[in-house]
Order: structure tokens, then sequence, then C-alpha cells
């Protein structure tokens, strides 16, 4: 027997007819499938009595649909609708769902006390893509269709006569309208429990609780021993309960629980994982591990998958995204652990959550439905709303009968919001308003709206630029992912409990899930008028930032952008660290630089690729970053040949007698020793070369520096300064026998400008390229394959930044042989701090500074003659007959 279709009734303006439209175009698989049966106005046949028709539709409809506008609210016919619907809802008969069209004084209505879609208030209208927001408003119909007829079905199996079944709390159109309600079901309760044990707001809950849908699947990986598992999910939402029980489930003896921010459980997981372990190691909290233990745990998972423990497990637990905390501390892990996201619930779990707090409190939600929706799979969430709806409804414990709560959203979310208010707004606000001397003021503010966006509640600071084109906002959020934003969270410690910045991964989350309910459903207009953003408003979809703030100067007609380009530093101890920070900037004041907006490092940051070499160049950058206001965002780093570990590459090669290989030795991937042994290069264990780059450049950066030749690259868009640099590796192919061979590896420059090209935002930038070596001179160790500089040409670079010849030159390569053709001006550095023994002569150190602006790159050239001397002009740059030679030179743009 096939399931009766519901009966909908549309009632909108004609006005409207094309947004309408479209919503029964969406409609229309429902209609086909026989969920609904689909009325409006537009299907009355010639000759009926309109107003008889259309009334018999709209008393018979099981769901009526108010597709609201101003000339919907405006006109005495449809809103005659609005007074019979708005009955018929009070009498239990019928859902109504008002679906905001247009802009218009809805909230100053009755319909202001019903959920309306689209869930966040915003207009169809005033949607960039309205099928999208279509889709999403049939399948909150759908949802509340599949409940449609649970309201009125009796629970239970004692019925209790209509005089004593208590009524309604309130009616708000018509608190007279009669209910069909001859039987109803009643039960004595056994138990009177507080309403607030049965829906609860704090803690995990016993009454209402219900098993989440990803328990059968957290069971069958918990007994995979050896591999590895994270559970993760946002805050508040029951992860460390759902494993403690399923491990109760799978009757896993031998377990042991860490805590991740407790320092005493940091110690234990230092020994279990030293010593070993057996049984379940189950690490709760784990984003609060230092990056060096996540590490270790990561290690130790991937060790035990390796070799196949059938009697370990190491599970953690977090909030989002601790499975990319994982990979980022050990990229080999990917393939040894699975994944439990505790995201979203099924509406069906939602209504299981609700029916148990009906049951336990003998109440009945009338708008359960409507709960359901609100609750966008959120426990939490509902558990709130109830819990409110039955205050609301002066139900404080267990009723003694039957009672109807006949209260829907929109009348408790103004009193959820009220109580959140005054627990959050003057953290929030702090937050807020910690960017408020970096213009354009509120990029902190942009998060907040992100995460009150985020379903997952979590957002990533480098997907956020994203979201905004405004390149002004763009590097303000840039700057933010820098220490700036952790030093919000020391200055406002309150903001801990509420947030949590992973400033490795770039990510913050949500720690309080009262916080995430108060971001999605707060006025957002009204809490940016509190923080006193006036620059910026609600738009479409998204935050809109004014131009410039009234308190600030307008900018100069053409900004000139800062590059310091270092190359060849050559850092061999630690305590060259400071001496050479010190010595740079106080040339770089002199030259009136009081901030440097690009720094690029061109290679050979180290002599031996050593780990203590490295950790003086990031000592370095660490104090000049500080110094010149340099974000690790700001920082293009790209490896030289002396950043190649010699020992890691002449471990990648093993010894054979020619005799003994049965497979053909390839050119340039063995080192030939007589005619009968050669070294052979292991090509799993020869990438490992860039290791001590790699943790070095993970340091500067806060991101993993790919082994793989061909991901070796580093598009970095800089909007506010409308640059694009692309770094390089074109040491990717040295090693300490291979010296010479240099070259840019093709896939990695393919990937490169796939991205570029991906982006139209990046079609006007000025673009520079970066690598190491030189693509001309005498020497063998040059790029000798110019044809990827055709690709770059074409791609619109304009610029190539290089280093390792130890002297400061320019050089041009012309791809259109004509006056305004397509050209790349190649910009060497002289070595910063190579030992005297490798100076070029004539180039002592040396370093530029480019000041690029709209129309002409300025390259200014410093030299240093002596180890300890001072920065000083380097006026090489010839002039003509009887000038003096200058230390700059102008590339036209």
């Amino acid at each position: 027997m096939g399931v009766t279709p519901a009966q909908v009734f549309l009632s909108h303006s004609p006005s409207d007819e094309r947004l309408a439209f479209n919503l029964r175009k969406h409609l229309a698989p429902l209609e086909r499938s026989g969920v609904v049966e689909l009325w409006h106005d537009g299907m009355m046949r010639a000759g009926e009595d309109w107003r008889a028709v259309h009334r018999h539709h709209l008393e018979a409809a099981q769901m009526i649909l108010l597709l609201v506008s101003p000339d919907f609210l405006a006109s005495d016919r449809t809103w005659e609708d609005v007074n019979l619907a708005l009955a018929q809802r009070d009498s239990g008969r019928t859902q109504v769902v008002p679906i905001l069209l247009r802009d218009c004084t809805w909230m100053d209505t009755p319909l202001s006390r019903l959920q309306v879609l689209p869930r966040d208030g915003r207009p169809v209208s005033r949607v960039r893509d309205e099928d999208a927001a279509w889709s999403e408003i049939v399948q909150e119909i759908q949802t509340l269709l599949r409940f449609r007829a649970e309201r009125n079905e009796p629970p239970r199996a004692v019925f209790e006569p209509r005089a004593e079944r208590h009524q309604p709390v309130h009616s708000a159109v018509n608190p007279s309208a009669a209910r069909d309600d001859s039987l109803r079901p009643v039960t004595r309760p056994s138990v009177i429990l507080p309403i607030g044990d049965i829906f609860r707001t704090v803690g995990q809950p016993e009454i209402t609780y219900v098993e989440p849908a990803q328990l059968p699947r957290l069971r069958a990986y918990l007994q995979v021993m050896g591999q590895g598992l994270v559970v993760e999910g946002p805050s508040g939402v029951g992860k460390t309960t759902l494993v403690k029980k399923a491990l109760r489930e799978v009757q896993a003896a031998e377990q042991e629980w860490l805590l991740g921010q407790r320092e005493s459980d940091r110690e234990k997981l230092d020994a279990r994982l030293s010593a070993g372990f057996c049984g379940h190691l189950i690490i709760d909290d784990f984003h609060r591990l230092d990056r060096a233990r996540q590490a270790r745990v990561a290690d130790a998972m991937k060790i035990i998958a390796d070799t196949d423990a059938r009697d370990a497990k190491i599970t953690v637990i977090g909030i989002n995204p601790v499975g990319e905390s994982l990979v980022s501390a050990l990229s080999d892990l990917t393939g040894r652990f699975e994944s439990i996201a505790m995201g979203m619930q099924p509406p069906e779990k939602i209504d299981a959550l609700v029916r148990k707090g009906e049951e336990a409190a003998n109440i009945a939600f009338l708008q359960r439905a409507e709960f359901i929706v609100a609750a966008a799979g959120s426990f939490f969430t509902a558990q709130q709303l109830c819990y409110e709806a039955a205050l609301k409804s002066g139900i404080e414990r267990t009723a003694p009968q039957l009672t109807d709560v006949d209260v829907g959203f929109r009348d408790v979310i103004d009193t959820v919001i009220k109580t959140l208010d005054s627990r959050y707004f003057s953290a929030l606000r702090a937050f807020a308003c910690h960017d408020e001397k970096v213009p354009p003021r509120g990029a902190s503010l942009a998060l907040l709206w992100l995460l009150s966006q985020s379903s997952e509640g979590h957002v990533a600071l480098d997907d956020v630029h994203y979201r905004f084109a405004d390149p002004d906002v763009r590097s303000a959020l840039a700057l933010l992912k820098s220490s700036y934003l952790s030093r919000c969270f020391e200055a406002a410690p309150e903001l801990k409990s509420l947030l949590y910045y992973n400033s490795t991964a770039g990510v913050i989350s949500i720690e309080d899930p009262r916080l995430a309910f108060y971001l999605r459903h707060m006025s957002w207009p009204g809490f940016i008028k509190r923080t006193g953003h006036q620059n910026v408003r609600l738009g479409e979809e998204t935050l809109v930032f004014s131009k410039r703030q009234p308190s600030e100067r307008p900018q100069a007609a053409q900004r000139v952008v800062h590059v310091l380009h270092l190359s060849d530093l050559h850092f061999s101890q630690v305590s060259q660290a400071h001496v050479w920070c010190s010595q740079l900037t106080e040339d770089l004041r002199e030259l009136e630089c009081e901030r440097v907006d690009v720094l690029v490092l061109s290679g050979d940051l180290t002599q031996r690729a050593d780990a203590k070499e490295f950790q003086a160049a990031q000592l370095f950058l660490k104090a000049l970053s500080t110094a010149m206001h340099i974000s690790p965002q700001q920082v293009v780093v790209v490896p030289g040949n002396h950043d190649v570990s010699w020992p890691l590459s002449k471990a990648s090669y093993t010894l054979h007698r020619r005799d003994d290989l049965d497979v053909p030795l390839e050119e340039g991937r063995f080192i030939a020793h007589g005619q009968e042994v050669v070294e052979l290069r292991d090509e799993a264990a020869y990438p490992r070369r860039l290791e001590t780059f790699a943790a070095f450049y993970e340091q500067i950066k806060g991101s993993t520096y790919p082994l793989e030749y061909g991901s070796q690259i580093d598009v970095q868009d800089f909007p506010r300064e409308n640059l694009l640099i692309l770094g390089l590796n074109s040491a990717w192919e040295t090693d300490h026998h291979f010296r010479s061979r240099a070259s840019i590896h093709p896939e990695a420059l393919a990937s490169a400008l796939a991205r570029v090209r991906q982006n139209p935002a990046h079609a006007s930038r000025f673009k520079i390229a970066v690598w190491h070596h030189p693509i001309a001179g005498p020497d063998e160790d040059r790029i000798k394959d110019h044809g990827f500089m055709q690709q770059l040409a074409k791609a619109g670079f304009r610029l190539v930044l290089h280093g390792h010849i130890h002297k400061a030159e320019r050089g041009l390569f012309r791809h259109d042989m004509t006056e305004e053709g397509r050209r790349i001006d190649l910009v060497a550095a002289g070595t910063f701090g190579a030992p005297s023994r490798e100076w070029v002569p004539g180039y002592p150190l040396q370093y530029n500074l480019l000041r690029v602006s709209e129309d002409r790159v300025v390259v200014e050239t410093r030299r240093r003659e002596e180890p300890n001397g001072a920065w000083q002009p380097d006026a090489r740059w010839l002039q003509g007959a009887g000038k003096d030679p200058l230390p700059r030179y102008t590339i036209p743009v």
C-alpha cells in the first residue's frame, strides 16, 4: 500500500511568480515520486468559483508554504491566507512554513514566531546561487513532511477524556481555535524530574541520550587492532562519551585514557610511547598536545600499523581537524588510520531525542518538526530549544498529566540569545576588536562570522581569504594568522574556554557548543554595530568592508611595495643570527624602509644543510620578522644546492656489482666506479636530502614542504600589494656527486601555473618567480634548459629573483621580439653571508631591496666589504659616459 502524498498549498503574490515558479520546479521531483501533491492558484480551472476552490485547498492542506515579500504582506488576499493558515496551525492540523523571497518587515507580523526558510533569514532573491537556496529549502520541507503525521499519532496506550487534558499554553493568532482532540494519550508519571535534568544544556544527557549515527562504525573501527583511529568533532558533542560507550560494548579489557592538557598524563604518554604498550591507548584532547608530542603519537601510530601489531591501538580524540594535525605531523601516516567525524545527526536522531524528553516530561511539543529543522543536526541545540520551550510554557518539572506545549522556535530564540549574550558578548567583543589598529579593521570580526557559517565549528585561516575579494581584508587576515592572533588569546585568557587556536595548522575552532548556537542565531548587524565596526556591513553572502574608515587618511595615489631579497646566506653558526639581523635592520631604516612587505630568500640559507645551521637561519628570521613586522605569510623561501644534505644524499646510494643488477642503469641515477662497481640510487630515500630544509620551512612558515619533486612549489598571493610570487626548487636534482644538475621540475611548473590560472584575481597581479640557480653564465651549475621560461612569460611573469652566483647581476629574457613584447627581467642578489673565501672578486657581501610600484621596479643594491662592517650603497650600475654609477637601477613595467 503506497504512502498518501502530503497536500501542500502554495500562497504567493502575483508579483513573485518567477520565484514561485522556481520553487515549484525544485518541488517537482517530490511530486513525481508521490511525496507531495502541490496546489497553487495557477491550477484553477476556467469557470470555477475562485474563492471557494482556493479556500477548500487551503483548509485541506497538511502544509502551507507562504512566500513572503513586500507585495505578499501588502495584499489583503494573501494576508487572508496568512490568518487562515495560522489558525489551522494552532488547531494542530497544518504545518505553516514562511519562505522569505524578498526583503520586507516580516518580523513585525505574527509570522515572526515561526521558523522561516532559509534558516539564516536571508531572502532567496539576495542569495547569489538561487538554485542552491531552493535546494536547501526543499530539503528542509522534506524533513518537516517526514514528521508531519507523527505529531498527531498517539504515542501511548492510555487515553484520557478531552476535559482532563491540559490545553496548549498559548496560541498567538487565535487562542480560541478548536482542536480535534477527542482522544488524547496520557500517562501517570512514576518519576518527577526537573526539566533541566531531562533536557540537559550542560554536560552529557542521560534521559534524552540517543545513540549517535556514528556509533556502529565506531564499534567496528575499535575492533581493528593495529590501525589508528581519529575521533574528531566540535567540543561538547559527546566524543569522549561515545568512545567509552563503544569500548564497553566491544568489551575492550585493556585500555588506558590520557588527557592531552594534563601534565601528568603527558609524562605518562612519553613513557608509553618509549616503552611500548598493549591494548587500547586513548588520548583525549589530542589538540592540546604540543607539536613534538603530536608527531611522536603519529610516528607510533605508523609503526603499529606497519608492523601489523594485533595487540595495540591508538585512538585520538579532539576538536576539528585532528586528522589534519596528524597528517601534517607525519605525512606518511596517510592510509594508516581511520577517521570518524562527530558531525550533524540525521533528523531521525533529533526526533528520537525530542520524543524521549516528551515522555520523561509528560509533554507533547506541537511544533516538534520546527525544532527538528532548527536543530540542524545538533543534539545540543535540540536540548536547548526543548528546555527553553518547556520553561516558556511553565513546565519546570515532569507534568502530572499530559500537557501540550504549543511553543515554536521563534518563541524561544530571543530568550536563548539574550541569556547567551550576557555570557559571551564581552569576550567576543575583545576578540572582534583585537585588530583595531590593523587596517582595515574587521579581520577578527570576519573570523567570528565565518565560524557562525561553519557547520563543522572550525575555520582554516588558509581558506579564509577566498571568502573576501577585498585585497586589504585578505592582507589583514593573513597578518592575523601570524603571531598577531596568538597574542589575542594571551591578552584575553577568557577566550581560551570559548575558542581554540591551533597556530600550527592555522585553524580556529569553537570550544563551547553554546557559543556555536549563539554565533549562528544572534543578530549580526546588531553585533557589528555594538563592536563599533563602522566600516563593516552584512552583505548578501559575506561581510562587506568599506574601502577606508572615516578616521583613516586617504592613501597616496601610488603605493610602493618593499620586497627584501636575500640570497646565499650560508649560515654556519648560531652567533651570526643576532649580529647579521642588527646590521640589516639598521641599514633598512637608513633606507627609510620601516616595514618589509615581502621577504624573499632565494636559497643557500646554510653551508652544509646541518640542523644547527638551519637553527641559526631560523633565529635570524625570527629577529628580522619582529623588527620589520614580517609575518610567516610574507616570507617566500626556496632551497639552494647548499640546502641539500650531502650525508643524506650519500646514504641514498648503495654499492652494487654491475653483474648483480638485473635492471638497466638509467643515466643520472647511478655513480660509476670503474667498469665493475656502481652506486645505485634508492629512489625512495633520495628525496630525503631535503629533510632538514623541510623541517626549517615548517618552523618558518607553519606549513609542510613536500619532498615529492612535483609538489615543491609555493604560490603566494599578496592581494594588498598586488603581487603574486611563485617559488620553485632548482636544486631538486643536485647531490654530493651531481653538483651542477640545476633545473626546474616540469610537473612542479605545470602544477604551479595551473594554480595561478585557477584564480581569476591572479590575472592582474604583478608576477615574480623565485629559484636559486641562474639560467645563464660561464659555469656548468646553471639551468641549461630554458624552455620553461617561455611558459612563465606566457603566464604573465615579469620578474625572476635568484642567487647562487654570489654577485649582483641583471639579465633579460625575451619571449616576443617586439618593444612591447612579453619579457622577463632577471634580478640576481649577491651573497648575504658567504665566507670571504667564497666571495667573487669585486663582489663582497650584498643584498637587494626592490621598491615595486605600478609603473616600475627600483632595485636598490647594498654591499658590505667587512664581515663586521656596516652596509653601504653598492654603486655599480653604469649610467653612461661621464656619469657616476648609481647604487640602484630601474626596470620599467
